[in-house]
């Protein structure tokens, strides 16, 4: 996903939980990393849109 993303010219941020488990997995300095404690909550959501100026999709995995 990430990568169809980024060839369309999206700008992609990984966020999860663990930022520096995120960090190893996603090892391209295109890709931003983030950490937020509950993204399916409205507070993830408005932590992230503060750090992170604009948001156009959230892609959800478990």
């Amino acid at each position: 996903m990430t990568l169809w993303m980024q060839q369309a010219g999206g700008t992609v941020a990984a966020v999860g939980r663990e930022k520096q488990a995120l960090a190893a997995a996603y090892d391209d300095p295109d890709i931003t990393v983030d950490q937020v404690d509950d993204i399916t909550a409205n507070e993830g959501i408005r932590a992230l849109r503060q750090r992170i100026r604009q948001v156009d999709h959230i892609v959800y995995v478990l």
